[in-house]
């Protein structure tokens, strides 16, 4: 599990110390403070093998990066002369990742044409990434091109360190391109029983699902399965989400604004779904969120009997944007996150 992290030069964030981490752990504050960077930092801090993890995090946005003006965009002022830094603790072990941007110019000449090329250099530019993990360092190098043809490669050493399991859903509904891939681990495990018992809890007519012509298919009672797309957005990010954690077994689930498509009376459900299914396969998870009736839920959920076990494993942290790009995390344990709840105050 991450224990902590702090962040340095991280998109907006200047600099932001988080500790204590539970295996649940929500993050509230205002727009645009900082929230969804707090969950792309993590997912960077953990992907020592992960080399196009600053390119994914873009993606997530749907912000495609094609070229460099974009890359530096990850860079907080768009200050490419200075690494962006994340340093912390997993598994009571610290492990740093440096990221650093370069440029350069350069062109792959025939030989023959040497003595008459007079054409323009193209430029190359970059990412590279160091990790150092208690078992060895670990660099690699992405590189892109800013020619027409858009070209990328990476040089990398044959071993890059252990893998960690690790998932980041976006905030989109129903736009996870791994959905399959999740559930193909889940089919494969046997384990389809459990994920359709918590779906049927939002949708009884829900039968089964399957996966055919590279489409996730559900049976609903029709004459013939039908894509879940067709379904409401509730059940399809719940069904991202489930299938996620199994994919991430032993590792760590990160949720941007995880009620996106659910309504309010389906947070309970959803949120028995985490923690159990968390707590089975020993997942850590992560989750942003401004919305008062997730957070009702969850307060209402831990309180059950089946859940009390669980409180003292829950956080949440309150983010606050300073001057100069300071994150602040005020942390709560879950008996302070219910006192403040209970009495009306503002938290988010």
């Amino acid at each position: 599990m991450v224990n902590s992290i702090k962040i340095e030069r991280l998109r907006g964030i200047r600099e932001c110390i988080l500790e204590d981490f539970g295996r649940f752990n929500i993050f509230l504050g205002h727009n645009n403070c900082g929230k969804t960077t707090v969950l792309e930092a993590i997912y960077l801090f953990l992907g020592n093998d992960n080399i196009i993890g600053n390119v994914n995090i873009n993606n997530l946005r749907q912000l495609i990066v094609d070229s460099d003006e974009k890359y530096k965009l990850n860079f907080y002022n768009l200050d490419t002369e200075q690494s962006i830094i994340l340093f912390g603790i997993y598994d009571n072990a610290q492990r740093k990742a440096e990221f650093k941007y370069w440029e350069h110019f350069a062109e792959a000449l025939d030989v023959n044409d040497i003595k008459d090329k007079q054409t323009a250099l193209e430029k190359e530019y970059g990412l590279q990434q160091t990790f150092d993990t208690p078992v060895g360092t670990y660099q690699s190098k992405l590189i892109l091109s800013s020619d027409k043809n858009k070209q990328a490669r990476v040089e990398a050493p044959k071993e890059l360190g252990s893998h960690i399991n690790s998932v980041y859903l976006s905030s989109i509904i129903g736009h996870s391109n791994y959905v399959n891939d999740f559930y193909s681990t889940v089919l494969k495990q046997k384990k389809e029983d459990k994920l359709i018992a918590i779906l049927r809890e939002i949708e009884p007519s829900i039968k089964d699902a399957v996966i055919a012509d590279n489409l996730l298919m559900v049976d609903i009672g029709l004459k013939q399965r039908v894509p879940i797309q067709v379904l409401g957005d509730g059940i399809r990010k719940i069904f991202d989400i489930i299938a996620a954690m199994f994919q991430c077994e032993n590792g760590v689930l990160l949720i941007d604004e995880m009620e996106n498509g659910f309504h309010y009376q389906s947070m309970p459900i959803l949120w028995r779904a985490i923690i159990q299914t968390a707590k089975e396969l020993n997942v850590q998870v992560f989750a942003t969120t401004h919305n008062i009736d997730t957070l009702q839920a969850v307060n209402a959920v831990l309180q059950e009997d089946a859940y009390k076990e669980m409180q003292p494993q829950w956080r949440a942290f309150t983010l606050r944007k300073f001057s100069e790009g300071e994150l602040i995390a005020y942390k709560h344990t879950y008996k302070q996150f219910s006192y403040l709840l209970n009495e009306d105050r503002e938290i988010r």
